[in-house]
C-alpha cells in the first residue's frame, strides 16, 4: 500500500511540475512576428528592386537574414 501511494504522489507531483512549464505562445505575437517576417521580406523585394543595374549595393541576402535572425529574437523574449 505504501510503494502505491508513493508512486502516485511521485507521478502526480512529476505531471504538475510538466505543466507548470508549458507556456503556450499568445495569438496576438504570433501574428507579430509574421508581420516582422513579412516586412523583412518587403524590405528584400525593395533592395533587390533598387540594386538591380548596380553592381556595387547593398548585400540584400544577408540584411535579409539579419532581419529575420532579429525577429526571431523578438518572439522568442
Amino acid at each position: 500500500m505504501r510503494l502505491a501511494a508513493a508512486a502516485i504522489i511521485l507521478f502526480s507531483s512529476s505531471t504538475i511540475g510538466f505543466a507548470g512549464n508549458f507556456t503556450p505562445i499568445p495569438k496576438s505575437r504570433i501574428v507579430q512576428s509574421q508581420a516582422c517576417f513579412n516586412n523583412c521580406q518587403t524590405a528584400f523585394d525593395l533592395c533587390i528592386r533598387l540594386n538591380a543595374g548596380s553592381t556595387i549595393g547593398r548585400n540584400c541576402q544577408s540584411d535579409l537574414n539579419f532581419c529575420q535572425a532579429a525577429c526571431q529574437l523578438r518572439t522568442s523574449g
